[in-house]
């Protein structure tokens, strides 16, 4: 699987941490170029820090105006992986506002950033990987929004091939 992948041109958002990060070594590893989103400056300063083969770039995923000049300036992509997500624990995302802010980053983040990649991934063939979560399938009473977002991806995925015909 590795001559697959290597050289591959791969952007992982949330790729700081979790699961996003086990996954930039990995592509890492089986010889891809990787770059690395997350959502300061000072994290993936951190992130470079342990791992000075993985680019690593901030991206708020709230403000398309962040978005759209990241992938541009990529000249390549061939693999996109959105795998970024924010949660609010003690039913704070019970107030509307806070469900809004969960909501705009794990859903529309997503939709943003494979708006943006739809160009370049179109030019290399290439594929986008959606990172959802178990809550997607039963949900949570204490976190709403991250699950209903999770959800949201999960359609979003399932659906993609529609929308990129």
């Amino acid at each position: 699987m590795a001559d697959t992948l290597k050289g591959k041109r791969v952007l992982i958002t949330g790729g700081t941490s979790g699961i996003g990060q086990s996954l930039a070594l990995a592509f890492a590893d089986a010889g891809c170029r990787v770059m690395v989103t997350g959502r300061t400056a000072r994290e993936t300063r951190q992130f470079r820090q342990t791992h000075s083969n993985i680019e690593a770039k901030p991206l708020d995923l709230a403000d398309d105006k962040s978005i759209r000049p990241r992938l541009a300036a990529l000249e390549r992509l061939d693999i996109l992986v959105n795998c970024a997500g924010t949660i609010r624990r003690e039913n704070r995302e019970h107030d509307p506002v806070e469900f809004a802010k969960v909501i705009d980053v794990n859903l529309c983040g997503t939709m943003r950033v494979c708006a943006a990649g739809r160009p370049l991934l179109a030019r290399s063939r290439g594929c986008v990987l959606n990172i959802a979560s178990m809550l997607s399938f039963f949900g949570s009473g204490t976190v709403p929004a991250y699950s209903a977002s999770k959800g949201g991806i999960a359609q979003l995925t399932s659906n993609y091939e529609i929308w990129t015909r």
